[in-house]
């Protein structure tokens, strides 16, 4: 699929939008604009609904949690997003016992476009390190 360097830009725009306005401050109505209806991620699912609960665990557990933007790439139909969040684990996550402890990861998401909205993405994070900076594993 060829697309346009104003489609592209178009695209990292909503990919900012999606952090900065969605997932930083919460604005989960703004999904459906953003997420088409037969969007997948990675886990099951589909559509904005789908996106929402991949990360509402995360986002219980550590509810300040903010993402920053290290780096913002599009070629064609795709935009590749580096992020790192911080936030202090407040509450339980997966099993585990609130720590108080601050955590920070790193992680590179990609997204794929079809008509201005995302169809698809996928994410590789360092769930491993945020384990161990929650005290929940040690080595």
């Amino acid at each position: 699929m060829e697309t346009t360097i104003k489609q592209t830009e178009k695209n990292k725009q909503i990919i900012r939008e999606l952090y900065l306005e969605c997932l930083n401050k919460r604005k989960w109505d703004l999904l459906g604009e953003i997420i088409d209806e037969n969007y997948e991620g990675p886990v099951p699912g589909k559509g904005p609904m789908a996106f929402e609960a991949a990360v509402t665990n995360i986002l219980e557990a550590f509810p300040g949690l903010q993402f920053t933007i290290q780096d913002l790439l599009a070629e064609d139909d795709k935009v590749v997003v580096r992020w790192q969040w911080e936030a202090i684990n407040e509450n339980p996550f997966r099993g585990f016992p609130a720590s108080g402890k601050k955590a920070s990861i790193n992680g590179i998401a990609i997204f794929e476009f079809e008509e201005d909205k995302i169809i698809r993405s996928w994410l590789q994070n360092e769930k491993l390190e945020l384990m161990k900076q929650i005290g929940a594993i040690s080595f």
